[in-house]
């Protein structure tokens, strides 16, 4: 059985027991109300029982302790002033069984015990009366124990449908990105291969030649973000929660004006650079979107007034950006924003800094190389010759 089967139900039950208990108070009260004057410390036995009852389900170890005090109470009561408040211990039988939490069976057991005794021995009945609550208490504690049982079996049901669930979905995850690496991925990797191969000819026009080199550099970078994309996808990494369409390196430089103007709409002067030529959709999609964390945490920690830059360029074939801003809290390492540009950095392979020293807070976000460098230099290349 999986670790979430083993774990306890807490809390599954939502108001139930709660319900449970609150209803034999009410009993109690009606039952009680009419026969004249009771004990105040009856009746604070009798709160303390269904308070424990109404706690059995959360925090078992004190709603049993609560139980057993209220219950044993009542026996220094006089025969006369018995009530219904021994039924409270049903509903902490009902959550023994449902949760099996530590030493269920002999708690359960002592509370069926206690309580028949309360009802049927401790009550002021004849014979022939206690026949018939030893009867009634019987049938309650049965369907009681089989209630529990029945909605527990439901709830591990519920469970291992999930799991099946996530099995046959971590299945069909793993045959999409097998299908996808040998049917999109390869078919990139050909037409970028026959591109390099037609660049091969000497009597073709330089236009067409430079669309090639464009074809060739754009398939083969889209070939490379689809197969480290399919590595997240078969390492079971969760994607992107805030997936949106992909931008280019061309609207790039868009995305990064608006987070200045965030940054100068605040009251910090932004200092940008953005020194990338060419940039895959994925780099770039994931470059805007981590700039747009990185300046939130800007806008929230910044003292106001201060500089902060933004720094994005390709350093030996890498994606790098730099953010950096005065501020005068330490950022949290496990911060929601942090978090979020961690996981935006691994989908495509890449890592990511943090440091924070004379009061300046630096985030370091690299990205691997991909073919849009390799493109670059053929662009380099046909442009010199």
């Amino acid at each position: 059985m999986s670790t979430e089967a083993r774990r306890p139900l807490y809390a599954r039950s939502g108001w139930f027991e709660p319900t449970l208990a609150l209803s034999v108070f009410a009993l109690q009260v009606s039952t009680i109300a009419a026969d004249g004057p009771r004990p105040a410390f009856l009746w604070v036995l009798d709160v303390l029982a269904c308070l424990g009852a109404g706690l059995s389900g959360y925090r078992p170890a004190i709603g049993v302790a609560l139980l057993a005090v209220g219950l044993l109470g009542q026996f220094a009561g006089a025969p006369a002033e018995t009530g219904m408040s021994g039924f409270a211990a049903l509903t902490g039988i009902f959550a023994a069984v449902r949760i099996r939490y530590r030493h269920w069976v002999p708690i359960a057991t002592g509370l069926a015990v206690v309580a028949f005794l309360l009802l049927v021995f401790h009550a002021p009945t004849v014979w022939g009366q206690m026949a018939a609550s030893a009867a009634l208490y019987c049938v309650s504690l049965v369907l009681t124990v089989g209630g529990a049982n029945l909605w527990r079996g439901a709830v591990l049901r519920v469970r291992q449908e999930r799991e099946l669930a996530e099995q046959r979905s971590e299945a069909r995850r793993l045959a999409l990105a097998r299908d996808l690496h040998d049917s999109v991925a390869q078919s990139l990797s050909h037409a970028a291969m026959r591109a390099h191969m037609a660049l091969g000819e000497p009597d073709l026009q330089p236009a067409v030649r430079d669309q090639l080199e464009r074809i060739a550099g754009e398939c083969s970078s889209a070939a490379q973000d689809l197969r480290q994309l399919l590595s997240t996808l078969r390492e079971g990494q969760s994607l992107d929660p805030d997936r949106g369409l992909l931008i280019d390196d061309e609207h790039l430089a868009g995305a990064v004006e608006q987070q200045r103007q965030r940054l100068c709409a605040a009251g910090l002067h932004a200092d940008v650079r953005l020194e990338q030529r060419h940039m895959s959709a994925a780099r770039a999609t994931t470059i805007a979107k981590i700039t747009v964390e990185a300046v939130t945490n800007m806008i929230r920690h910044g003292v106001p007034g201060s500089k902060c830059s933004i720094r994005i360029a390709e350093v030996d074939g890498h994606v790098r950006a730099t953010y950096s801003n005065l501020t005068t809290r330490t950022p949290r390492p496990a911060g929601l924003g942090l978090l979020g540009v961690q996981e935006r950095a691994a989908l495509l392979k890449g890592r990511c800094s943090v440091t924070f020293e004379d009061g300046v807070w630096t985030l370091t976000v690299t990205l691997p190389p991909g073919y849009e460098s390799r493109e670059e230099a053929l662009l380099d290349r046909h442009t010199i010759a």
